[in-house]
């Protein structure tokens, strides 16, 4: 009697546990990535009250039920979309690894809803960090920054071009394009602007003949150089050798005339110069530098006295005095160097001791630092404000007393562009990383990948010269983006996550331990178990190792094994509610049936008492 009291008492313990699951289940069943879970009951201890015999089985009374254990269902449950490109579900088997930043421990789940946090960490909701690969993709980096070939890196001096006969008047610099108003011709080695250039041919045409016997020699400056690109890896060519142009950037240049009546030491006063000069006009320079974010302006004073330490020219100064005033002035303001003033002679350049005076002298002023993002207006402006144009020379570039130029050529940006139009052939993708500087990746992202860099251009956009390999350094760890916030972000079903900057550079991560610094290529983790039943719950949506489950084995998605990563979308729970309530209604019947087990044997013992009567 007191055996089915207990076992009536075992049932209702352990049919209440299984209630208690069972309520966790639907408790759970919009939960992402939550695996229900079953409890499993089993029979206990029995008591022989005869032992089998040849003839006759044993008798044995059970003394109840105990829970087996709770097993949980691993199976996937459906996706759902969310459009969310960090929200991310396993298609087939796998769990993502995170780690709990102030313990260090490590934790496993299929819940895909993620974050990057202020830190540049991709976090799950309890702010646990994600797992994943970095390396290198095979890459070429700039040195310098807002990559560009500058018009002066590309100056060929004292070339010899030919002997003169006395009749020829045309020679060839072997050369072209070159720069406009680049070259200098030299006779014995005597400077002379006495002939004019054919700018895309490279010929150089004599007003008068050489005489025989002269040695001609020239300085210039090519207008283009190249760049070669070749990517190979270990099983061959993985792109089209791919050569480009690069065209020279050149500085904002302005011309401020010719045909002034120049002395040979510029000393001739301003006043004579520019007749209509007079005391209380300004000359204001603005100069705009986009790579640099400068925007600067100051002026040049004309005043009764002059103060060339302090921008003041008068009208009896020189020119060589303006010149210096300018340069004062542009100190004063932070463009100390930043803007040139310079003299020439035929449209050549020549120094202020060259000038010949014989009425073809001219002077402009151009920018420091070149390219298309650099900009350079001057404005003169009488004592009232308004607009006066004291420069009249026959070629001037003021018009109404205004006059601005832009750099032109190629920088960072425009390489960029024509690199990326050839990447299907080339096999190589262009960008620029958080300082402006050009970087070469190649589109395949093994280890194996080689870039080959050639042409004059590599050295001048401060990229190594031939061959480039992958620095094969790889971390697996928490992935932590370094130039955020992400302004595009995709991530494709092996894992792999790429995007861009707000400013249009590739992401690059971070693994805090410089093992992998500036990581291009960052790859999330997948991770099974020989028994995924064997995990171990915790909150929060986590399991942790135990000694059933065995340890992790990582792998990448979509190879043998290992589910895909959908992004955008979310595994919902698992849970079937049909059998939950199924299964909820055998549980209470199960619970009655203990229950009753214990009022009729407490009847029986009523009665059994009785017999004393």
């Amino acid at each position: 009697m007191i055996r089915s009291l207990f076992a009536g008492v075992a049932g209702m313990k352990n049919h209440q546990i299984r209630m208690d699951v069972i309520a966790n289940n639907i408790s759970n069943v919009n939960t992402v990535g939550f695996k229900s879970g079953r409890a499993n009951f089993q029979d206990v201890l029995y008591q022989t009250l005869k032992s089998a015999g040849t003839s006759t089985n044993p008798a044995q009374v059970g003394l109840g039920v105990s829970l087996a254990g709770i097993s949980s269902n691993m199976s996937p449950g459906g996706l759902q979309s969310t459009g969310r490109t960090l929200d991310l579900a396993i298609n087939g088997e796998g769990f993502f690894k995170v780690i709990d930043p102030g313990s260090g421990k490590e934790y496993y789940t299929r819940d895909g809803v993620f974050y990057i946090d202020q830190n540049g960490y991709v976090v799950n909701s309890s702010g646990y960090r994600l797992v994943g690969e970095l390396r290198n993709i095979t890459a070429a980096r700039s040195t310098e920054v807002y990559s560009k070939v500058d018009v002066s890196e590309l100056q060929v001096t004292g070339k010899a071009i030919g002997t003169g006969d006395g009749s020829t008047t045309t020679f060839s610099l072997g050369y072209s394009p070159v720069v406009d108003g680049s070259v200098k011709v030299y006779l014995n080695g005597t400077p002379t602007t006495d002939f004019s250039v054919n700018n895309a041919t490279g010929e150089i045409t004599f007003n008068t003949a050489p005489g025989a016997g002269v040695n001609i020699t020239a300085d210039y400056q090519k207008a283009t150089s190249s760049l070669i690109l070749k990517v190979t890896g270990k099983d061959g060519p993985l792109g089209k050798r791919t050569d480009f142009t690069i065209d020279t950037a050149r500085k904002a240049d302005i011309n401020a005339g010719e045909s002034y009546s120049i002395a040979a030491n510029a000393t001739n006063q301003l006043s004579t110069l520019f007749p209509t000069l007079a005391v209380n006009d300004e000359i204001v320079f603005n100069l705009k530098n986009n790579y640099t974010n400068e925007n600067i302006s100051f002026k040049v004073k004309v005043a009764a006295a002059a103060d060339l330490a302090n921008g003041i020219v008068s009208t009896t100064s020189t020119l060589d005095d303006f010149k210096t005033a300018l340069s004062n002035a542009a100190a004063k303001a932070g463009a100390g160097g930043k803007i040139e003033m310079y003299y020439t002679d035929n449209g050549n350049e020549v120094t202020a001791a060259s000038l010949d005076g014989d009425g073809n002298e001219g002077f402009g002023f151009r920018t420091a630092d070149c390219g298309p993002k650099v900009s350079l207006s001057i404005t003169v402006k009488d004592g009232t404000g308004a607009p006066k144009n004291i420069f009249t020379g026959t070629n001037s570039g003021f018009i109404d007393g205004f006059a601005s130029a832009s750099g032109t050529g190629d920088d960072v940006d425009t390489i960029i562009a024509k690199i990326n139009a050839q990447t299907a052939n080339v096999g190589v993708r262009a960008s620029k990383d958080e300082q402006n500087r050009l970087v070469l990746r190649t589109v395949y992202t093994g280890t194996d990948a080689e870039i080959e860099i050639g042409g004059d251009a590599a050295a001048y956009l401060g990229l190594p010269s031939g061959i480039v390999k992958n620095p094969g350094n790889t971390y697996t760890g928490a992935i932590q983006l370094i130039n955020g916030p992400a302004a595009s972000l995709n991530i494709s079903n092996d894992g792999v996550i790429t995007g861009t900057d707000s400013n249009g550079n590739m992401l690059e991560w971070e693994d805090g331990t410089a093992t992998v610094t500036n990581a291009d290529f960052a790859q999330i983790n997948l991770y099974t178990f020989s028994n995924q039943d064997g995990l171990q719950r915790v909150n929060k949506n986590l399991f942790v190792v135990s000694e059933s489950s065995g340890t992790p084995t990582p792998g990448k998605p979509g190879s043998a094994g290992y589910g895909t990563i959908e992004s955008g979308y979310l595994e919902m729970s698992n849970v079937d509610l049909t059998d939950e309530f199924t299964n909820m209604i055998t549980t209470q019947r199960g619970y009655q049936a203990s229950a009753r087990i214990i009022t009729v044997s407490d009847t029986m013992l009523d009665e059994l008492i009785n017999l004393k009567r």
